[in-house]
């Protein structure tokens, strides 16, 4: 069985040259969340117009999000898990800049009384086990410290892949059409169960998507000069 593929974009939502809508526009059997306030990131609407569409698809989904979206795909997963096939979340942000109740809020972090409650202070601690996940990350996110990051991909179990300096792997940071993420989406959809394993700094990079499998083939040349190497992909 092929997972539907569903994407969840973040604050200020994912414009035409975004990542998100070229890969939407290239994968069949995909949808985006839509129907919410892109100015207004509120955790609980978004979750709840993500939980209407993923019921509607009638099948587990295999859900991409950036950004906020990640927050809101992790609350996704941990209120109804068997409606996920598996999580790809790409440099979430932090959800102390974020209301619980709907928008932005103080982003000193400073422990001050009377500061409004953040999304972290209602975010799932850990996703179930039933959710395998990947997490992409980028060490320079203005979003999100790189530490913060690991702490996030321990609690939720995730594969973590470190892109390097990339920013906030978005269409400022460079990060329209990507072809290699396209390519390992069409093989993780495809599997029962994702393996997001196989996901790695030099299997995302922009560019040639079948770089990766070029290399490795020529590091299996590499160490058996003389057998006939054929790499399947």
């Amino acid at each position: 069985m092929s997972h539907s593929i569903f994407f969840i974009p973040g604050y200020h939502g994912s414009g035409p040259d975004h990542w998100q809508s070229w890969l939407q526009s290239r994968l069949a059997d995909s949808s985006t969340l839509r129907d919410v306030d892109w100015e207004s990131p509120d955790i609980t609407a978004w979750t709840d117009q993500a939980h209407r569409q993923i019921a509607a698809v009638g099948k587990p989904v295999l859900i991409v999000a950036h950004s906020f979206g990640c927050l809101v795909a992790a609350t996704v997963a941990a209120e109804k898990p068997l409606s996920i096939a598996g999580i790809v979340f790409v440099a979430p942000a932090d959800a102390r800049r974020f209301a619980a109740s709907g928008g932005l809020r103080n982003t000193r972090f400073d422990g001050t009384s009377g500061q409004i409650t953040s999304v972290a202070d209602i975010l799932p601690q850990a996703l179930p086990y039933s959710v395998k996940s990947a997490m992409i990350g980028s060490e320079n996110d203005p979003w999100l410290k790189f530490s913060d990051a690991l702490a996030i991909k321990q609690r939720w179990r995730s594969h973590f892949v470190d892109l390097g300096e990339v920013g906030h792997i978005n269409t400022e940071s460079g990060f329209g059409p990507w072809p290699s993420l396209l390519l390992q989406l069409q093989h993780l959809r495809a599997e029962a169960v994702p393996d997001f394993s196989v996901l790695s700094r030099s299997s995302l990079q922009p560019g040639d998507p079948y770089a990766h499998y070029h290399r490795l083939a020529m590091q299996q040349h590499a160490l058996l000069p003389s057998a006939k190497v054929q790499f399947a992909l």
